[in-house]
């Protein structure tokens, strides 16, 4: 993950808009290790910045902000993994490029469709694109919001822009908390998010699946939803689903594997992780241009004497595919203190056990791994959670539900999820069978 910043003044008297992002992308360095760019435009009210963790293109040419016919600029987090199909087809239309990065093809796609490109990327991002002749600022972030994007804007004066909340924290802004955000986020920490708010007053973030054009003038700020969940729908029959699902978890699960740098799977020994690895073990290396070292190892963090750890599932994963899985333990000792700074570090609410996945990924990295194909939120396509058996039984037909009564009762069968490998899981998937059991009276 890389790290950007930026920031449009009105004009240096009211905001310098350098020493802003001196001051953002210093904050940022945790996340891109790999090097450290800044650019100012040639009207001194513009200044980007980037810190870099470098997957495609390691070389120099790879470097941001990056520059295109001396008109466009770019700080971009993220990956786009259709870039080399994207490249072809854009030098087809005469672009030329320098490096073999990703980013530059997005400066090229933007040149040749404008904001319209975004529709062209398959992958996650958060970038900003400043045009020089028109003077007008384009950011984007993508269709589920993988990557974070947040802004400060000050009408009339200035409009700032980072990949954290922990960026804004400086003399340069005044943060004050939203009392009502706050009680809005310890009910849910999520609810937030789509609205494109956050714990502090006048700190936003920019919602996922948006865009947001700010021009030289600063007058106006007002982000615009480029994607919706209901583009393209297909066809709902069983069987098209099935098919169709399977080939696009196949076809993501490939293109992921595109990577100059090495990469690895965190593998939990749920469903979503199970079947990304299963994937990624089936795929040939000659299907696309893959990363050094071994794409095909594992990493799973065992809570020790727990029921709830699931190694032991994704050891039975790995071993299936002759593959050792690299286990780390959760380190109690320094509870609290990691908490307490990953709490602050991460400067918002989340339902999320920071403590659990941190530990995981530092280990990842300290193994020389600089990607990780993970599954997180695929348990919910893939009915992985014993409670959504309920919600699925509510909206389902007499046949659907005799078909997972079947689906159900053939995984308990299976020697995977018997209490002598993961007692936990199978007893909830028990409960789950008992309920559907019991809608048909047996």
């Amino acid at each position: 993950m890389c790290g950007i910043s930026g920031c449009l003044s009105i004009s240096k008297s009211v905001l310098n808009p350098k020493p802003v992002v001196d001051s953002m992308i210093s904050s940022l360095k945790h996340r891109g290790p790999d090097g450290c760019g800044f650019y100012n435009a040639k009207n001194d009210t513009l200044a980007f910045g980037h810190t870099r963790l470098s997957i495609f293109d390691l070389t120099e040419f790879g470097q941001q902000p990056m520059h295109y016919r001396d008109r466009f600029s770019i700080t971009f987090n993220g990956a786009i993994y259709n870039f080399l199909e994207l490249k072809q087809e854009l030098t087809s239309k005469g672009h030329i490029f320098k490096s073999k990065s990703d980013t530059e093809v997005i400066l090229a796609a933007f040149s040749e469709w404008g904001t319209d490109c975004v529709h062209q990327f398959n992958g996650m991002w958060a970038f900003a694109i400043w045009d020089e002749l028109k003077k007008s600022l384009f950011l984007s972030r993508d269709r589920f919001g993988v990557k974070p994007l947040y802004y400060h804007f000050s009408k009339g004066n200035s409009f700032t822009f980072a990949s954290e909340i922990h960026a804004f924290k400086s003399s340069f802004f005044d943060l004050t908390l939203n009392k009502e955000h706050v009680l809005a986020l310890l009910h849910e920490p999520n609810c937030l998010d789509p609205l494109g708010f956050t714990p502090y007053d006048n700190l936003y973030l920019l919602p996922a699946g948006h865009s947001l054009v700010i021009d030289k003038n600063l007058s106006t700020c007002r982000p615009f939803k480029w994607w919706n969940l209901t583009e393209n729908q297909i066809d709902d029959s069983d069987e098209y689903i099935e098919s169709e699902f399977n080939r696009l978890l196949e076809e993501a699960c490939e293109i992921r594997l595109r990577s100059d740098a090495p990469l690895a799977s965190a593998l939990s020994g749920g469903l979503d992780s199970s079947s990304i690895f299963t994937k990624v073990n089936q795929t040939e290396t000659n299907v696309y241009r893959f990363c050094p070292g071994n794409y095909r190892s594992c990493f799973n963090m065992a809570f020790n004497n727990s029921m709830d750890s699931e190694h032991e599932l994704a050891e039975l994963v790995a071993t299936h595919f002759q593959q050792d899985c690299n286990i780390a333990s959760v380190n109690t000792e320094n509870l609290w203190s990691d908490l307490s700074s990953l709490t602050s570090h991460f400067a918002d609410f989340s339902g999320t056990p920071l403590t659990c996945i941190s530990p995981l990924y530092n280990y990842i990295s300290s193994n020389g791994i600089k990607v990780s194909i993970d599954g997180h939120g695929g348990d919910e396509c893939l009915l992985g959670y014993p409670d959504m058996i309920d919600a699925t039984i509510k909206i389902a037909t007499p046949d659907e539900k005799i078909s997972l009564r079947d689906t159900l009762e053939g995984i308990l069968k299976n020697p995977a999820y018997t209490p002598k490998h993961h007692i936990s899981f199978a007893a909830n998937t028990r409960i789950a069978l008992g309920k559907v059991k019991k809608l048909f009276g047996t």
